[in-house]
């Protein structure tokens, strides 16, 4: 399985400024998130309790129920995530010596708006 490139400006502003390693990392995380969100799909599909191998499907159902859990977490990923990435990529960058703010980007919106009170 290949997951696409991720798009550097889907990061948080935290990893872009911490440069290519930070992105890298960051990248990869999510890339690992991704992974682990299609395979949580994939359970989820299999315990539904529809039988896809019933013959009362044709071969397109069949195609577009393996599609799924791939299209799903490609949604997820692309809409933010579940949080592990910016989490994992915390530890990551931890271990290799990156100063690292938080990655998450509902984080990065509650501290904004927080900020933005706190001045006023």
């Amino acid at each position: 399985m290949t997951t696409p490139p991720i798009d550097t400006t889907q990061m948080p502003a935290a990893v872009q400024k911490s440069g290519p390693k930070a992105q890298q990392l960051y990248a990869t995380a999510l890339q690992f998130e991704q992974l682990l969100v299609t395979e949580l799909a994939q359970q989820l599909q299999q315990t539904d309790g529809s039988s896809s191998d019933s013959g009362s499907g044709d071969g397109t159902t069949a195609l577009y129920r393996q599609m799924l859990p791939g299209a799903l977490a490609q949604g997820i990923t692309d809409a933010g995530g579940i949080g592990l990435a910016g989490e994992l990529y915390q530890s990551l960058a931890a271990g290799q010596g990156i100063q690292a703010a938080p990655a998450t980007q509902s984080t990065q919106g509650t501290q904004g708006a927080a900020g933005k009170q706190g001045a006023r």
